[in-house]
């Protein structure tokens, strides 16, 4: 399994860390997984390229509405380390369906899990 570390520099983790974090927070047990993926995750990424993260939610309301309560907790963190993260919210039964939509399919065949 692909290791986080190795697709990261420093301060990238760190950012990731407190978005984890903030997440547990608002989310609880709701959090399901968390998921690199992009150009992060295959190892192809330039300098300013943004961390896409795959947020797994066991219940969610609206996607649009989740994106907002996400991003109050992502939007200090770009500031504070001068980078883009890019948070997509899915509901974990997306990434345990038989039938997986090519967004999915793709993020889970690139992905780095992030632990939780």
């Amino acid at each position: 399994m692909k290791n986080l570390n190795e697709f990261l520099t420093e301060k990238e983790k760190r950012a990731v860390e407190e978005l984890k974090q903030g997440l547990k927070k608002l989310y609880g047990d709701n959090l399901a997984r968390l998921i690199l993926y992009g150009s992060k995750a295959r190892g192809d990424s330039e300098d300013g390229s943004d961390i896409d993260i795959l947020v797994a939610l066991k219940k969610m309301g609206l996607r649009f509405d989740e994106i907002d309560r996400i991003g109050e907790i992502r939007a200090p963190i770009c500031l504070k380390y001068n980078i883009t993260l890019s948070v997509m919210p899915v509901l974990e039964e997306w990434i345990d369906a038989d039938y997986k939509t090519i967004f999915v399919h793709n993020v889970l065949n690139e992905g780095v899990r992030i632990n939780i």
